[in-house]
């Protein structure tokens, strides 16, 4: 299982050095923006967001980062996530 865990995190730190680096400066670039009022001052709530948060949004999905501890009945399962 640690050997598993090890690699999963190798995986995922070579993402992190690579796209996710990207993404990243671009999600810090481009901070979210909440547009609350349309130009007739009616209420909409519109949150914009740049495409690093969008892709990251997607990514925290696709890595199941949420669901390892509930995944995983290991020792190890807090520390992986």
């Amino acid at each position: 299982e640690r050997g598993e865990i090890e690699a999963d995190l190798e995986r995922f730190g070579d993402k992190c050095a690579g796209p996710y680096l990207e993404m990243a400066q671009n999600a810090e670039r481009f901070k979210p923006e909440l547009e609350q009022f349309d130009q007739w001052g009616r209420r909409v709530d519109r949150l914009h967001l740049a495409e690093g948060w969008k892709y990251f949004k997607a990514e925290s999905a696709i890595e199941g980062i949420v669901a390892i501890p509930h995944e995983r009945k290991s020792p190890f399962a807090r520390v992986h996530q």
